[in-house]
């Protein structure tokens, strides 16, 4: 039997997604801090998986919760969703909800992530269809 929710915690803060760019308008370049953080999220990420038994949804409902960090909530969270691509979900236009909370607490900067497969496909805001 799978498990309905992948839930794990990545210590430390991520890094500031927007500091990728591109270089004399050729191909963008990724520092190698933020190349090393979706690497981790990656490997972690598949790890749980496997231990909790987490099959990869169709579509996806994800949570972030950033811990004790000063970086925008868009930016630090960027990271996280792209170390997941092609693991956690097959890319992240197959997220449907996204959940992003930013708390304080003396426990240390962290990142809490929480996946679930998404029935919510074309019920959001604004949707012409009704939710189930």
């Amino acid at each position: 039997m799978s498990a309905e929710v992948l839930a794990f915690v990545l210590d430390g803060n991520p890094p500031s997604g927007n500091r990728s760019a591109r270089i004399g308008g050729a191909r963008p370049y990724t520092p190698a801090e933020v190349r090393d953080y979706r690497e981790r999220i990656g490997s972690v990420a598949f790890a749980e998986m496997r231990r909790q038994k987490f099959e990869r949804p169709e579509y996806a409902s994800v949570a972030i919760t950033i811990y004790n960090t000063r970086l925008d909530a868009d930016n630090a969270v960027a990271d996280v969703l792209d170390g997941m691509n092609g693991i956690v979900y097959e890319n992240d236009g197959r997220i449907l909800d996204l959940e992003i909370y930013k708390r304080r607490d003396k426990a240390g900067p962290r990142v809490a992530v929480r996946v679930a497969a998404s029935d919510h496909i074309g019920a959001g805001y604004g949707s012409r269809k009704k939710a189930k």
